[in-house]
């Protein structure tokens, strides 16, 4: 078996959908590497688009934009339709089977 662990902040806030009778959180982790390449820094970025099924509402609540996460999963490949031309595109995403938050967003307190 394939899997993959991956740190890193998620780049949106986590969305429920599902497939089925089955409910999916999805969202997209970003994933940054910097290294000192004379005479500047080089910086990469690697964005996974990951699927944790689960209804937990709790969970949704917690995976918002900026928090930091592990996910562990497995890669797969999925079809989607293009609502523009209705052709089929593969997707390659993680199916996730762990996550934990490493650090949640801080949020700003605003006082009316």
């Amino acid at each position: 078996m394939i899997e993959f662990t991956l740190i890193g902040n998620l780049g949106a806030d986590a969305v429920m959908n599902t497939n089925g009778e089955q409910k999916i959180l999805n969202f997209a982790v970003c994933h940054s590497e910097t290294w000192k390449n004379r005479p500047e820094n080089k910086d990469k970025k690697y964005w996974v688009d990951c699927a944790y099924y689960s209804d937990s509402e709790e969970l949704l609540e917690l995976l918002k934009k900026g928090t930091q996460v592990y996910v562990k999963g497995t890669p797969n490949v999925g079809i989607h339709i293009k609502k523009s031309t209705n052709e089929p595109i593969a997707v390659q995403y993680l199916k996730v089977s762990k996550i934990e938050i490493l650090s949640k967003k801080k949020r700003e307190e605003t006082i009316s």
